[in-house]
């Protein structure tokens, strides 16, 4: 078997089993807390998700060209970027307490402990992803991805059951010390094996490298995370809890663009590098968003029912954000392939920035609807802030190559994203109609992804 293929194909099976784990572990979890309970630590996981990035300052990216830089000392440059890392996170740590102690503000440190800790450590995990993911080492990959989330899972239903009070904290505290031991665990080999070697050429490098990326991250994450931490400051955290259940319901389908999206940057790349392949890309391209937008149907036309499934009668009412949800989602790979254009030609500066104005405009939208309409304008907001970003990233890199992704290709895609949620409103109430166009749908996914044999084509190309 192709070495590309079987990696991706185990990419593919410890990120469906991590995502597999997360979502099947929903039931329990929203019969376990309640709404607000189930807001707080969505709340939590969207300040540690913050944290990792800007602790880490996305030195961990720096290691996919490292690794062809320094491949013989690749454990004295993790060594370094955790250690350069470390160092911050404790300047980080005694700012953030002096401004608390200044603002006055109201905060259990003990969350505050935990979330800078594991935002910390989860980014040295992420570090040793991407050093194995270089080094083709797939089984040690798929198991950072999928057993820390495993071990969670349990410990977490283990340790709401014991608290009688603030069962919240029964979910945190094991998603913590679970990612802080496997944190530390990686961080004593790297520093072991490279003898605790802090190299300046290195951390210059790492930092030169992420610098300009650390906006797009953080845009990034912004995007995906603030409007929880907004409801919750703005609203409350139960309506974070019913918005947090929706998108981690939509959150399935990134399962799958996520995995196509991996297989198609490496093979895109080489033709670009070739150069005179744009009908190629183009029609691949296209026979690629088919397939995502069929997927995308299929998961909003049953999504109403998969809800009742999951969780209790008190999170039903988030059933009408399943749409504007999943269509951010569709949106966000449509304009990931338009990124992926500016980076085959270095244009990364202006990345960041059109990211950066992205995520900008879902705070203002935030800021002024949420107060009135809840986590509704949130799911709604979030739509808009992708599809600005689109908009941009489109407009960019067509600048770079106007020959490559041209808009047709996105355009019957979209017509059938739209008309799945059009169809999942009028008959939201006739489930049975709405199945059966899915299961239609799943066959033309089927039958069309098996006669283009478009990944296996990449994957193997």
């Amino acid at each position: 078997m192709n070495k590309n293929i079987k990696a991706s194909s185990w990419y593919l099976i410890g990120n469906l089993f991590d995502k597999a784990i997360a979502f099947l572990t929903i039931p329990i979890f929203t019969r376990m807390l309640t709404t607000t309970e189930y807001g707080i630590v969505n709340t939590y996981i969207s300040y540690v998700t913050i944290l990792t990035i800007v602790l880490g300052l996305s030195m961990e990216a720096s290691v996919q060209t490292a690794y062809f830089e320094f491949k013989e000392d690749m454990e004295s440059y993790a060594s370094t970027i955790a250690i350069g890392a470390g160092a911050f996170t404790l300047i980080f740590s005694a700012a953030v307490v002096v401004g608390i102690h200044i603002l006055n503000i109201q905060v259990p440190w003990i969350m505050v402990v935990l979330a800078i800790l594991q935002g910390f450590m989860t980014y040295v995990t992420n570090i040793a992803k991407m050093y194995y993911m270089m080094q083709v080492s797939y089984i040690k990959r798929v198991i950072l991805m999928s057993v820390p989330h495993t071990l969670i899972a349990f410990l977490s239903v283990w340790g709401i059951s014991l608290c009688q009070t603030e069962k919240y904290m029964g979910r945190i505290v094991p998603y913590a010390l679970v990612m802080t031991a496997f944190g530390v665990a990686i961080l004593i080999g790297f520093i072991r094996k490279a003898k605790c070697k802090f190299s300046k050429t290195y951390f210059h490098y790492a930092i030169s490298y992420s610098l300009p990326i650390i906006f797009h991250a953080l845009s990034l994450q912004i995007l995906a995370q603030f409007d929880k931490i907004m409801i919750t400051s703005m609203r409350s955290a139960a309506e974070t809890g019913v918005y947090s259940l929706i998108y981690n319901v939509g959150l399935v389908s990134q399962v799958f663009t996520n995995a196509f999206d991996n297989a198609w940057l490496p093979w895109f790349q080489k033709k670009m590098y070739q150069g005179g392949q744009e009908k190629t890309v183009n029609k691949n391209a296209g026979r690629l968003m088919m397939i995502v937008a069929v997927l995308v149907a299929g998961i909003i036309l049953v999504a109403p029912e998969v809800i009742k499934i999951l969780a209790t009668q008190e999170y039903w009412s988030g059933i009408p954000m399943v749409v504007p949800i999943i269509l951010a989602t569709f949106t966000m790979f449509m304009y990931t392939l338009e990124v992926h254009t500016e980076y085959c030609y270095k244009r990364t500066k202006q990345i960041p920035i059109y990211t950066m104005i992205a995520a900008l405009s879902n705070l203002i939208l935030n800021y002024i609807f949420i107060p009135q309409y809840g986590a509704t304008a949130a799911a709604y907001t979030t739509l808009v802030a992708y599809i600005v970003s689109f908009v941009l990233h489109y407009y960019a890199a067509h600048k770079c190559n106007k020959d490559v992704l041209p808009f047709q290709i996105f355009v019957f895609p979209i017509i059938v994203a739209l008309v799945a949620s059009a169809f999942m409103q009028v008959f939201l109430n006739a489930w049975i109609c709405r199945w059966i166009v899915a299961v239609i749908l799943g066959v033309l996914f089927l039958v069309y992804a098996y006669k283009n044999k478009l990944l296996r084509t990449m994957l193997a190309d």
